[in-house]
């Protein structure tokens, strides 16, 4: 990997983690029933756009552009609709959502190990890191 992208990495992980749990929390939200857990998947959703909005400022003032993928995003989405199509119980939408923020420890975990230590990057990947964990205590609770 380049020393750019090295330098980056960490930062565009957490804009990929941001951008994938807020695309999944819209999604969620439009199958909730349950007006408790709405809200924390709302509050969940708040910190997903003000980290994305902060690593993005971040990017641009490097003068990198976020890799966005909006193919992977639509599949992401209609993957939530078909898996809680039959499904829309608090309980199974919770296991939805600790599954992924598991992937985003594993991929945000990854990143920080290969990335350059220091910066912004590493700064942001670790507090997502802890929200991450947070969000899958505040979660088990709908299990």
């Amino acid at each position: 990997m380049n020393e750019q992208g090295n330098r980056h990495d960490a930062a565009e992980a957490v804009f990929h983690t941001a951008d994938m749990g807020r695309s999944t929390i819209d999604t969620l939200l439009e199958r909730s029933d349950d007006s408790e857990f709405s809200d924390v998947l709302r509050e969940q959703e708040k910190y997903f756009d003000k980290a994305a909005n902060e690593v993005r400022r971040h990017l641009d003032e490097e003068g990198i552009e976020p890799r966005t993928t909006p193919f992977a995003d639509a599949m992401s989405a209609m993957g939530v609709r078909m898996n809680t199509w039959m499904d829309n119980s608090s309980s199974h939408m919770a296991q939805m959502m600790i599954e992924g923020h598991t992937m985003g420890i594993i991929e945000l975990t990854r990143r920080l190990n290969r990335a350059d230590h220091g910066g912004m990057g590493e700064k942001m990947a670790k507090e997502m890191l802890q929200f991450e964990e947070k969000s899958i205590e505040e979660l088990k609770r709908f299990l």
